[in-house]
């Protein structure tokens, strides 16, 4: 079975972790207290080994159970935080390519959003579950 093929028992989550160099770091996993352990012991990605977590900010329990939907919330994360600190400063998802790769991606994610908005039937609902966490609306800001 292909990674992004794989369903888990339950649903989800997205977290956030800040880093020591205030660099933000965004994951996904279905036992995020462990995952942050792991991040914390140097067993996560490499960009977390290089830049100690300093603290976990935020959490989004997704609706999913399916890594490849999963993703998708993960990388609307990134984008939200790109939005805010810039793309040196923000690791995780599909983002994690070179600085110029990220950029490009979130130029053409912001796009289709934009475009969506143009639709009959957008995925409203979406983007304003994700976007009003915790009064941070970025994503709903590019949307609206």
């Amino acid at each position: 079975m292909k990674k992004r093929e794989i369903v888990y028992n339950q649903n989800i989550s997205i977290y956030v972790l800040q880093l020591e160099n205030d660099s933000y770091y965004i994951g996904q996993s279905i036992n995020v207290e462990r995952r942050v352990e792991e991040h914390r012991q140097g067993q996560g990605a490499s960009f977390t080994q290089l830049n100690p977590v300093r603290d976990l900010i935020e959490v989004f329990v997704t609706e999913t159970k399916k890594l490849i939907e999963a993703e998708v919330y993960e990388d609307f994360f990134v984008m939200k935080y790109i939005e805010q600190h810039g793309a040196e400063k923000v690791k995780g998802g599909t983002f994690l390519q070179s600085s110029k790769k990220r950029e490009s991606r979130f130029r053409f994610y912001k796009n289709l959003f934009l475009e969506a908005k143009e639709c009959k039937n957008p995925p409203k609902a979406f983007f304003e579950k994700v976007s009003g966490i915790r009064g941070q609306g970025s994503i709903k800001q590019i949307y609206q």
